[in-house]
């Protein structure tokens, strides 16, 4: 039985420019039908290349392709007829196809031969445009004319969306597809975001961007470790101190007798007189040279006289001798001195890299908070920016969600369905389920305005009996009076969603169980506003209450001293009226007892 194959339409595209020495595959998509109907299964491929639109003389080789899968009459090829096809560029190349069944060796040849043009080509039929662009490359685009690689546009459809890629197993029920793979080829710090999100206005709303820490500003500027070097050793011993040894002197000992006591006796003298009788007095002539008298002597004698002498009386002295004596010397113990000084000396010096390379480095520590690598030494600041790069690069890779949203929030459903919450508002919750009551729940949390992330969606994607709850991040709450920065968030107890404040200083156990997070915003008024707030974020407010506990209790104790003070003056005054009235009674008592009746 014969089988008619035809192509609806076909767009053919050449990969590049060929030369003698290179060769480029040709891309060839199209859609077949069989006997009217979109043609669905695998089929087989025979591709040549000819030299007119006849198919007279063939150039180069034929590609034949097998099992080449056929999806709603959509098919792809891609055949590289070698080098020899494109030796004279100037020369136009025409491609006839030939398909058949997979287990048939009869192709039918589709009509008519195809162009292969290396100028800018546009094709369009039934919705899908290729642009070929001699900068870009192939542009695809599908309902609109492509401003990119591919550029689809177009009302929804399935569910309401644009575009649906769904795993089709009926092929080969043994191969599975995963969906769509997002690749990027030499990222920068700016290109690469697998995915952006716009608004109708071209607005990015949000993005899914790659993490590659190598073309980031998370890496160090490169330094030229070699400019640091040669690097000179000047080191100097100095002269070694020369030991003299000191033998010292051995303990000594010397011992004295002493002295026996002793005594000696003096016996004394007896008294003695002595008498002496005197003399006479007595005249005497003195006569000069020749005998003749010239003068008188006269001695008027003396008279008796007696001397008596009284003796001494008897003595005895006393010595009482001296004690034993030792002397002991310690001695002198050796010792050993070192004469001279040592004075080694160590330096190096190096070559400072250019000053360029260094302000680099500091601008990149300032920039990444790592201002303490600033006071190194150069050769230190290097290293140390080498290390904080590594482990940066060991982290490196990973996708990062970019948002204007700031919390991680779920679907939690209602307690009352018929509740109606704002954005904002505080909820109790009880048993998993959200409701404006707060007093009893198992804990508060706070109705999310846009989370960057949202889990937990009901399986029938119906969310009118669930609302967003925020779980952790940065969430507007609905605040009665005025809230400063800092404060504590707690509800307002009305039950009508709304909070209030409470000072760190006035922070209490009774704040745990029910606190919903943290201001980080302070209130435009007095009355009613949204802030800012940290939900999810836990860890200091017990240590808040505990100092604010212990505040307290420093505050009770210095009243305690205080009245126990003044208990102590109140006393002490008593007993000084009691002293005082004591005295006064025993002066009234005397003075009434002195008084006559």
């Amino acid at each position: 039985m014969s089988r008619i194959f035809r192509t609806a339409f076909a767009a053919l595209t050449l990969a590049g420019v060929a030369s003698a020495q290179t060769a480029f595959p040709i891309h060839y998509q199209g859609r077949l039908t069989q006997a009217g109907a979109p043609r669905t299964g695998s089929m087989k491929f025979a591709l040549a290349l000819f030299d007119d639109p006849t198919a007279i003389t063939q150039v180069g080789k034929s590609v034949f392709l097998t099992d080449v899968p056929v999806v709603d009459g959509l098919f792809s090829l891609e055949a590289d007829f070698g080098p020899d096809p494109w030796s004279d560029p100037t020369r136009p190349r025409y491609l006839q196809v030939g398909v058949a069944l997979p287990n048939s060796t009869n192709y039918t040849m589709l009509t008519p031969l195809q162009k292969v043009l290396p100028a800018a080509l546009s094709q369009s039929t039934r919705g899908l445009r290729v642009l070929s662009d001699s900068t870009y490359g192939e542009l695809v685009g599908i309902g609109t004319s492509p401003k990119a690689r591919l550029h689809v546009k177009g009302p929804g459809v399935y569910r309401g969306h644009v575009a649906v890629f769904e795993n089709d197993l009926s092929v080969n029920p043994t191969f599975s597809a995963n969906g769509i793979a997002i690749k990027l080829h030499k990222r920068t710090n700016r290109d690469d975001n697998f995915i952006t999100f716009y608004d109708g206005s071209d607005t990015v709303t949000g993005r899914i961007e790659g993490f590659d820490v190598n073309n980031g500003d998370y890496v160090a500027p490169p330094v030229d470790i070699t400019t640091l070097s040669p690097m000179v050793f000047d080191v100097d011993f100095g002269t070694l101190p020369t030991p003299v040894l000191n033998p010292g002197k051995a303990p000594s000992a010397s011992f004295k007798g002493g002295t026996l006591p002793s005594a000696s006796f003096y016996h004394g003298a007896l008294p003695s007189a002595s008498f002496s009788p005197g003399s006479l007095p007595s005249l005497s002539f003195t006569k000069n040279k020749i005998g003749v008298i010239n003068g008188i002597d006269f001695n008027k004698g003396s008279l008796p006289s007696l001397s008596f002498n009284p003796g001494a009386l008897p003595s005895l002295s006393f010595n009482a001798g001296s004690l034993p004596t030792l002397d002991f010397d310690p001695g002198v113990l050796p010792s050993l001195m070192l004469s001279g000084t040592w004075n080694p000396r160590f330096e190096v010096k190096f070559r400072l890299p250019n000053v360029k390379q260094f302000e680099d480095l500091f601008a990149w520590a300032s920039l990444h908070d790592l201002d303490s690598l600033i006071q190194l030494d150069p050769v230190s600041l290097a290293t140390s920016a080498l290390k904080v790069s590594a482990k940066l690069k060991a982290k490196d890779g990973g996708v990062v969600y970019g948002s204007k949203g700031a919390d991680y929030a779920e679907w939690l459903p209602k307690l009352n369905p018929a509740d109606k919450f704002q954005i904002g508002q505080v909820v109790g919750v009880f048993g998993g389920k959200l409701s404006l009551k707060t007093k009893g729940a198992d804990q508060v949390m706070t109705i999310s305005r846009m989370p960057i992330v949202l889990g937990n969606l009901p399986a029938d994607g119906r969310t009118e009996d669930y609302e967003k709850a925020a779980f952790v991040g940065q969430v507007p709450v609905v605040v009665r009076g005025r809230v400063h920065s800092g404060d504590y968030i707690v509800p307002s107890g009305l039950e009508d969603g709304t909070a209030i404040a409470i000072a760190p200083e006035n922070l209490g156990v009774e704040h745990l169980e029910h606190l919903v997070g943290r201001a980080w915003s302070d209130s435009e008024n007095d009355i009613y506003s949204f802030i800012n707030v940290v939900v999810g974020q836990r860890g200091g407010e017990v240590a808040t209450v505990f100092r604010n506990q212990e505040r307290r209790l420093e505050r009770l104790a210095t009243t305690n001293r205080e009245l126990r003070c003044e208990l102590d003056n109140s006393r002490t005054a008593q007993r000084d009226l009691e002293a005082r009235l004591s005295a006064l009674e025993a002066t009234v008592a005397a003075f009434t007892s002195g008084t006559p009746r």
